[in-house]
Formats: C-alpha cells, sequence, structure tokens
C-alpha cells in the first residue's frame, strides 16, 4: 500500500503542479494579453490620431483650394480694376491740373481781397481813433457846458443877490 499511497502523493503532486504550472500560464498569457491589448489600444488611438490629422489636413487642403481659386478670381477682378483704376488716375491728374489752376487764381484774387480787407480795417482803425478823439473832445465840451452852467448859476444868484439889495436899499 505504500506505492499506492506514494503514487497516490505523487498523482496529487502531479495534478497540483498541473494546477499552478496551468495557473501559472494563465497568469502568464493574462498579462501578455493585457500587455498586447494595451499597446493595440495605444496603436488604435496612434491611428485615430493620425486619421484626425490626415482629415484636418485634408479639410485644410480643400480650404486652400478653395482660397487659391478665390484668389485667382480676385486676380482677375483686380487687374480689370486696375485698368480701370490707370484710367480714373489719368483723369483725376487732369483734373488736378485744372484744380491746381484754379487754386492760383483763387489765391490771387484772395490775395487782392486780402489788400482791400487791410485797407478797410486800417481805415476802420482812423476811423475808431478818430471817434476817440472826438468823444474825448465831447467830453471836454460837456465838462466846459458844465463848468460855465456853474458859472451862470453863480452869476444869476450873484444878480438875484444885487437886486434884492438894490430893492431894500
Amino acid at each position: 500500500m505504500a506505492v499506492y499511497r506514494n503514487a497516490n502523493i505523487l498523482l496529487l503532486f502531479l495534478i497540483l503542479l498541473n494546477l499552478i504550472v496551468i495557473t501559472g500560464t494563465f497568469i502568464f498569457f493574462q498579462k501578455s494579453f493585457e500587455t498586447i491589448q494595451a499597446r493595440y489600444e495605444a496603436k488604435t488611438d496612434t491611428l485615430n490620431q493620425i486619421e484626425a490629422d490626415v482629415a484636418a489636413k485634408y479639410k485644410n487642403l480643400q480650404i486652400a483650394q478653395k482660397d487659391i481659386r478665390a484668389k485667382l478670381q480676385s486676380e482677375n477682378v483686380t487687374a480689370a480694376a486696375y485698368t480701370e483704376v490707370s484710367a480714373l488716375k489719368s483723369n483725376l491728374e487732369t483734373e488736378s491740373g485744372q484744380l491746381e489752376s484754379r487754386k492760383k487764381q483763387l489765391n490771387a484774387e484772395l490775395s487782392a481781397q486780402s489788400a482791400q480787407t487791410a485797407d478797410m480795417r486800417a481805415k476802420a482803425a482812423l476811423a475808431l481813433a478818430r471817434q476817440g478823439q472826438i468823444k474825448t473832445e465831447i467830453g471836454l465840451y460837456n465838462e466846459e457846458i458844465r463848468r460855465l452852467d456853474a458859472m451862470i448859476s453863480l452869476v444869476q444868484s450873484e444878480i438875484s443877490t444885487t437886486q434884492k439889495k438894490i430893492s431894500t436899499a
């Protein structure tokens, strides 16, 4: 029975060893699977990021193409506008020359008017000065009139006093 017992222990040992190996293998493959899955998810994320970048760059490319088309249209419009502006510039330069001539003429007229205005101002200043002199003379005459009125009042008062003395005498 010792052989059977050793055989049972050996069998039990082999079963336990088998369980340990299977468990170890299971754990090893589980960890390996987790690592592989983590790498797979990282690569999937990277791939998604790259796909998003490519989509964004494709969108930017489409926008750039639209911009180029718009710029070409704008360039054509600008060329037409440039021709129109050049013609307008030529007309404006001609008009500017005419306006310069008119400006010189008006400046000459303004100078003549300024001279007349200065002459009138000088005459007005002389008139104001003369007016001031006349006011001063009027003031002097008014003082003289007041002085003479005072003298007349004094003389009338003396006459009245003298007449009273004569009538009482």
